[in-house]
């Protein structure tokens, strides 16, 4: 999914819901990567890691009733903006950004 990150910029994330959550509102979190070119599943580039580290962490989120919304931060992943953007300002403006998103609903 896309939505608005900071400073105009557009962000990809995966949105994972409980199976239930349409019934009635669940807690969420944002799971973001360390620092690197590590993408919303938690891969590394060019390769993807048998792990799938934050995938594997938010199937676990969801299977006990928590929404997850992990995010490529922009120069990563499927985002489209330029990884000279990857930074750690720029990191907690996208996180700050996903956390507003996913509070909307």
């Amino acid at each position: 999914m896309r939505f608005p990150g900071a400073d105009g910029a557009t962000l990809e994330g995966t949105l994972l819901l409980p199976i239930w959550s349409e019934l009635e509102r669940v807690p969420g979190v944002v799971l973001v990567s360390g620092s690197g070119p590590t993408d919303r599943d938690g891969n590394q580039p060019p390769e993807p890691s048998p792990a799938d580290t934050l995938k594997s962490l938010a199937a676990l989120c969801a299977g006990r009733g928590i929404a997850s919304l992990r995010i490529d931060f922009a120069g990563t992943g499927d985002s489209e903006e330029p990884d000279l953007a990857l930074d750690y300002p720029n990191m907690v403006a996208d996180a700050t950004a996903s956390l507003d998103y996913l509070r909307q609903d």
